[in-house]
């Protein structure tokens, strides 16, 4: 079957991940949908769990139960309870503990299960909206410099986001476990409920949360194609994506900075409680963090710092040829061979525009400026310095630049 799930790659990677579903109710003898994206829709509850009977527990179990695992089943969105010193306390253990089974419209923590541990695994973990594919672009650059991808791959087919509940489970197994090249893969979990391994090395982004709800509200409103996919595929535990109707960009920034939201109106889970649980590992060996305003005042000089994270020996040529390749100009150029064509099943593309260029949208940073107000700025560096301490906060507003000239944006 994972054969089979390879050729597939090249066609974008949701399509891909929906004709795997195919293959799989196939597999469970369930009929084949003509429409791709529709055999996802069909799909029983238990092909989008680990077993059936892991997914009738999850539909019966609450918000904060302890399940079968020993560990606490949470969506993530809305956990009143999270704290610096909640995290704190968590972070006493030398290394990061699994705690936690995140479970939602949009991910599944239980996929991590399946997946085999490789040494030199690379896993790029971000919150939302802070560079991942971005980070995704300069690792694929990076491990493809002296060798071709595989012929016909999207670099989105390389570097699956293995906690994204679509595809089903097995699917993902099969798609992951498939891939000979160094693996890179994609996590949006927090630290306590990923499954953390000694044998990879971690690439974290950081990006001010100011310019994370401006960007995350181009996202939220282009894609209600795709919402409308997680909240219908069958299994699903915690509340709907909530689809936005009226918000601005504003809006979406307090929802997902202020405390009033922590982001729970966007449909999300805190930026707080993620940062704060991979921030509290952040000088273990394999665990690297990445401002996003670094990535845009020196890309050249991060990515060779990323390199040599993981590995890579670049000379400062290479860098440079590796950052020229990874300017969001070129990334929105480039948008098919980045993110396949898949991205079109996702936005509006009645206007002619590509979903893969609205997916690359501007990689600017300051878009709040003249609109966040002094008070609704001071609210969140103070909210920010609550949940994550004065250090880390200032790492989230500023990455190494406080004090320093912002780099000029490019867009």
């Amino acid at each position: 079957r994972a054969s089979r799930v390879r050729v597939t790659m090249g066609r974008g990677h949701l399509l891909a991940w929906a004709l795997a579903a195919s293959l799989l109710a196939a597999a469970l003898g369930e009929p084949e949908a003509e429409n791709p994206m529709a055999a996802l829709l069909e799909l029983p509850a238990a092909a989008m769990h680990l077993s059936a009977e892991r997914a009738e527990e999850v539909a019966k179990a609450k918000e904060g139960d302890v399940t079968s695992t020993g560990r606490v089943l949470t969506s993530g969105i809305g956990v009143k309870t999270d704290s610096l010193a909640s995290v704190q306390e968590w972070a006493k253990a030398p290394e990061p503990r699994r705690t936690r089974d995140y479970m939602n419209h949009h991910m599944n923590s239980d996929k991590w299960d399946l997946v085999d541990k490789r040494e030199g695994d690379i896993i790029i973990a971000t919150a939302y909206k802070s560079g991942t594919t971005w980070m995704q672009a300069i690792m694929y650059n990076l491990l493809f410099k002296d060798t071709p991808p595989p012929e016909g791959a999207a670099m989105m087919d390389l570097t699956p986001w293995v906690d994204l509940r679509l595809p089903p489970p097995a699917a993902t197994a099969g798609i992951v476990g498939a891939q000979t090249h160094r693996r890179f893969l994609k996590t949006h979990l927090p630290l306590d409920g990923h499954d953390f391994r000694s044998t990879a090395r971690y690439v974290v982004v950081i990006r001010d949360a100011r310019d994370v709800g401006y960007s995350w509200h181009n996202h939220w409103t282009g894609m209600s194609k795709f919402w409308h996919i997680l909240n219908t595929v069958k299994g699903r535990f915690g509340p709907s994506m909530p689809v936005p109707t009226t918000q601005t960009a504003h809006d979406t920034f307090r929802g997902i900075a202020l405390k009033e939201g922590d982001a729970e109106p966007v449909g999300l889970w805190s930026y707080y409680h993620h940062m704060a649980t991979w921030w509290a590992y952040r000088r273990l060996e394999n665990v690297l963090m990445v401002h996003y305003a670094d990535l845009k005042a020196d890309l050249p000089g991060q990515v060779a710092r990323v390199a040599k994270h993981v590995g890579i020996p670049v000379t400062p040529e290479e860098a440079a040829a590796v950052a020229n390749k990874t300017t969001f100009t070129y990334m929105k150029d480039h948008a098919e061979e980045l993110v396949g064509s898949f991205m079109d099943l996702a936005f509006d593309v009645s206007d002619g525009v590509s979903g893969g260029k609205k997916f690359i949208n501007k990689g600017t940073n300051g878009r709040w400026q003249g609109e966040v107000t002094p008070e609704e700025e001071a609210a969140y560096e103070a909210y920010a310095k609550e949940r994550l301490g004065e250090e880390a906060a200032e790492f989230l507003f500023h990455g190494s630049l406080k004090g320093k000239a912002p780099a000029k944006d490019e867009l």
